[in-house]
């Protein structure tokens, strides 16, 4: 189970960078989509395992050599979405309502106001 929930965050952390800016809403989506694989992975392991004993068990097998790599990608599958929401703050674009080519014009229009051209004749 777990495995395939990384591999569904996975894919959506590639179609989060891949997809352009203009589709702001579905960008979104990924952060809220993980958090409830992850919390979605803990309620099934705690269903499924009625003893907290047998529980612990499970997560320190999972802490074992050969199942520690998965953890190490999904850890850089974490970081990559930190710095996709980074960039994409930073340029204003994760705010909510906001137009992508309002934002051009403007930052096109502070270039020009700037850097004035003086002319010689």
């Amino acid at each position: 189970m777990f495995y395939i929930i990384l591999f569904i965050n996975i894919i959506m952390a590639v179609l989060m960078y891949f997809i352009p800016p203009i589709v702001i809403k579905i960008r979104r989506l990924p952060f809220g989509l993980s958090a409830i694989s992850f919390w979605l992975f803990i309620f099934i392991k705690q269903e499924y395992v009625s003893d907290k004993s047998i529980l612990k068990h499970e997560i320190k097998h999972f802490l074992d050599c050969r199942l520690f790599t998965p953890l190490i990608y999904y850890l850089l599958y974490l970081v990559l979405l930190l710095y996709t929401y980074l960039r994409y703050r930073n340029l204003g674009m994760m705010s909510k309502g906001s137009n992508i080519f309002e934002k051009r014009a403007y930052h096109a229009k502070f270039k020009a106001n700037k850097q004035k051209v003086y002319f010689i004749n």
